[in-house]
């Protein structure tokens, strides 16, 4: 059934343009489908392999929300206790905005009233300067320092603004209050025991087994590739907990099911109780680095990921019983915007019922 599933695929790539793409559906029983369509270099005419690294960008936010609640269990931390506690003794803390009325769940679910890095004007330079030197690398309080001193948009909970600044505020408490590096934590509490063995820290230039993505939205006048000789052109390094991964379809499927399938109610629920209300195009609830929507297969749990080059969706659908996941190496929007690549894997994953694929039906 995994060649019906690539064919799929295929008739989508052909309709849609992109170069090449990479999905996954993990179901219930453990078993999980891979897919694979197009070049993973169109310049070299390299066709795509199912087994294809990408960048997550985004997508890692679950990670940051998976680990702070595991963390709490265990009483390492508490999502609804100041934040104060764990980083209040930082000589810029005075100067974060809402900084003495933060909790961890406001940074999770972009209720802290934070502006981001990205947006900030004296980001641009330094952006310059990123796309210029391929080896350099900022660390996550140099870019928090972007957002200091700036008017709050919000009281904590009473709104929603994506930041990637939250997400970077929310990494240094977890490494405070649990004395380890978040990527180490990661490697821990799921990396490891699911063995997702092909997913990797994206804090080198060199990832084992990544593909080149193909920029289209370029802002800072990067090259079109997003890799030469092996190295990619932008160091990754800097995103870290607001993204800071590298994947494959496969295992960005198994991790949400896992995170999000079935047997995880409660934590699901945690997610849409504690959530915050998105306004569009995020429509749904935001909570614990995992947005909660209506999707055509019921309600639906995931998150997307746009970095230079690359596009990926992971959504799990707990009432179908399978999680699917989808990667692109391009950006570019006439391709691969974040809606398509959301659509692709709903409609993938509605396709392959309505043509008997789904596994609780037919036998394989």
């Amino acid at each position: 059934m995994e060649s019906d599933f690539s064919d799929l695929l295929e008739e989508m790539r052909g309709t849609r343009g992109f170069p090449g793409a990479t999905a996954a559906i993990a179901f219930d029983d453990g078993t999980t489908w891979r897919a694979a369509a197009g070049y993973a270099d169109p310049d070299a005419g390299v066709p795509m392999g199912v087994d294809a690294v990408m960048l997550q960008a985004s997508v890692g936010k679950m990670y940051v929300g998976a680990l702070a609640k595991r963390l709490e269990t265990e009483g390492v931390l508490n999502l609804d206790e100041p934040i104060e506690r764990h980083i209040g003794n930082r000589p810029w803390f005075s100067r974060l905005p809402n900084g003495r009325h933060l909790h961890l769940r406001h940074l999770l679910n972009h209720s802290a009233g934070l502006n981001d890095y990205i947006t900030a004007d004296a980001f641009q330079p330094s952006a310059i300067a990123l796309s210029a030197n391929p080896d350099l690398v900022f660390p996550p309080e140099m870019l928090i320092g972007f957002v200091l001193d700036r008017p709050a948009l919000f009281e904590p909970g009473t709104g929603f603004a994506y930041s990637d600044a939250a997400y970077l505020v929310a990494g240094l408490v977890i490494e405070a209050a649990s004395g380890a590096r978040y990527y180490d934590l990661v490697r821990q509490y799921f990396l490891a025991p699911w063995d997702l063995t092909a997913t990797h820290a994206a804090e080198h230039r060199h990832i084992s087994g990544l593909v080149p993505g193909f920029r289209g939205l370029n802002p800072f006048s990067l090259p079109r590739r997003s890799m030469e000789n092996g190295a990619l052109t932008l160091h990754p390094g800097s995103e870290w907990a607001g993204g800071g991964w590298a994947s494959t379809a496969s295992d960005m499927a198994i991790f949400a099911h896992r995170l999000l399938g079935g047997a995880e109610k409660a934590y699901r629920d945690e997610i849409v109780a504690s959530g915050q209300p998105t306004p569009p195009p995020l429509t749904g609830i935001y909570g614990l680095g995992v947005l909660a929507a209506d999707g055509p297969l019921g309600r639906r749990f995931g998150h997307g990921g746009w970095t230079p080059g690359y596009r990926t969706d992971v959504q799990c659908y707990p009432d179908a019983g399978f999680a699917v996941a989808v990667m692109v190496n391009t950006d570019d929007p006439v391709h691969a915007s974040r809606d398509d690549v959301l659509d692709l894997g709903a409609t993938l994953a509605t396709s392959a019922m309505h043509r008997g694929l789904d596994k609780r039906n037919v036998r394989c």
